[in-house]
């Protein structure tokens, strides 16, 4: 069976069958700094858009949809990169809704694998009225998630530069209910993921027999490249390379969490969704099913791990929030934050003052060739899902 989208279908468009127009919503960024706190976080803010794109016969809005972003430092707005598109474009692009966040990339890669079973190519989905709507809640959803949890990441990361003191923090059950819920998100995503490599398998050993195009897996060449060959370097240099020798000073940083994991063996009791999913592609394998068929459950099992991988890094920096600068919360997590000062030879330096030295130390790699299962449909929908 083919994998459903994610999220419940919910009302129809009102303007269902007609010529539909939507007044792009906006909201100022500065109200979702305020909602932060003016927190100073690793996060990049922006716009996302949906761009739709009308029939030139009829002038209806087509199924076809565009999630895209524009970031605030590239100093464009969702307006001026929709005239980029249209450029060379016969169809006639119109912004459907514009959705600030300052959480942009994020929100767009979650949405994009959330929704990857509707995918057609690059940044464009099919989306019918009805699914667009489930499609632009979620993303207020995940806009309103980042904002809200804006002081927590800011805090994960501000204490990850901070040096842990050793001693261990007895838990609150609130930090122990975090605790619970990564351990089951965690062996969710672990399920998931041994899911994945079944898929991928059958995916590559079908190909193997396909005689036509084969639109489930994707291959990237890339180009070799240069790396500064550094113990050659230092034996043919030995004076000049302790002159480009500094000290680094850095944390050694390693979060790992406690506790067995007996209390999570029910775990798809919180997520039926993933258990009959997992099911049927355990079913699709042995059977030998269609290649078609293994890459929509591909996709599909894309479609329920984006959430998943979002839970786990907020949950993560909760309970590094809660952590603190201690060491340990008893029977929880460890988060070590050990001062580090290391060796290394500054190349950069190397390479600025002595050009002629550097470049007879490059040395050419081997390129590369990356084969991988393609993370959208790319082919022709089947009649059921138009």
């Amino acid at each position: 069976m083919n994998p459903p989208l994610p999220g419940p279908i919910v009302d129809k468009h009102p303007n269902e069958g007609q010529n539909r127009t939507h007044e792009p919503t906006t909201i100022g960024i500065s109200a979702l700094r305020s909602a932060l706190h003016d927190a100073s976080m690793k996060l990049t803010p922006g716009e996302l858009y949906f761009a739709g794109e009308e029939d030139p016969l009829d002038g209806r809005l087509t199924p076809l949809v565009k999630i895209g972003i524009v970031r605030e430092r590239e100093g464009r707005t969702s307006e001026d990169r929709l005239a980029e598109h249209q450029t060379g474009n016969p169809r006639r692009l119109q912004l459907l809704r514009v959705l600030p966040s300052l959480a942009i990339d994020r929100v767009e890669t979650l949405l994009h694998t959330e929704f990857a079973p509707r995918r057609i190519g690059g940044e464009w989905f099919h989306l019918p009225s009805d699914d667009l709507t489930v499609v632009m809640d979620h993303a207020a959803i995940h806009i309103d998630e980042a904002a809200t949890n804006g002081p927590t990441l800011e805090a994960a990361q501000r204490l990850e530069a901070t040096r842990s003191n050793g001693q261990v923090l007895t838990p609150d059950t609130a930090t122990l209910e975090l605790h619970r819920r990564l351990l089951v998100v965690r062996k969710h995503l672990s399920m998931a993921k041994e899911a994945e490599k079944l898929l991928e398998a059958a995916l590559l050993e079908a190909r193997e027999d396909a005689a036509d195009e084969y639109p489930y897996v994707t291959e990237q060449f890339r180009a070799p490249r240069h790396t500064f060959d550094k113990d050659a370097f230092t034996a043919a240099h030995p004076r000049l390379a302790a002159r480009y020798t500094i000290e680094r000073d850095t944390l050694n940083r390693r979060f790992r969490l406690s506790g067995l994991q007996s209390h999570v063996l029910d775990v798809l009791e919180d997520n039926p969704a993933l258990g009959r999913h997992l099911a049927d592609i355990r079913e699709s394998v042995n059977d030998g099913n269609a290649a078609s068929m293994l890459h929509r459950q591909f996709l599909g099992l894309l479609a329920l791990r984006g959430p998943l991988d979002w839970e786990k890094e907020l949950l993560e920096a909760s309970l590094q929030a809660a952590c603190q600068e201690y060491e340990k919360i008893a029977g929880v997590c460890t988060w070590t934050r050990t001062p580090v000062t290391t060796l290394a030879l500054d190349t950069t330096t190397l390479k600025a003052e002595r050009p002629d030295l550097h470049t007879r130390f490059l040395q050419e790699g081997l390129g590369t060739r990356a084969v991988s299962i393609s993370r959208h449909l790319g082919y022709r929908l089947p009649e059921s899902s138009h």
